[in-house]
């Protein structure tokens, strides 16, 4: 004879014991993947802002390349949680 079942979760589906707002290991990752690109450009923007006036040519191109990405990040972000909406 099975021993007892564990316990339900309060987030559990009727068929299983697992919490229905598990996010997915590729979901996971991937925003992991995300929080470490913007650190990488936040700490650019960082060493962009304060560089003084002695400012690398293209520099400014490269920040602008820069807030582009985060906004492109931010929009992936979005678009990653919509899931939890549903």
């Amino acid at each position: 004879m099975a021993g007892p079942l564990p316990p339900k979760s309060p987030r559990a589906t009727p068929n299983t014991r697992e919490p229905v707002s598990v996010m997915q290991n590729p979901v996971k990752e991937r925003i992991v993947k995300l929080r470490d690109e913007i650190a990488q450009i936040s700490k650019a923007n960082r060493l962009y802002l304060h560089g003084g006036k002695k400012k690398p040519h293209g520099a400014a191109g490269d920040h602008e390349r820069r807030l582009q990405r985060l906004q492109a990040i931010l929009d992936e972000l979005m678009a990653l949680t919509d899931w939890k909406k549903l």
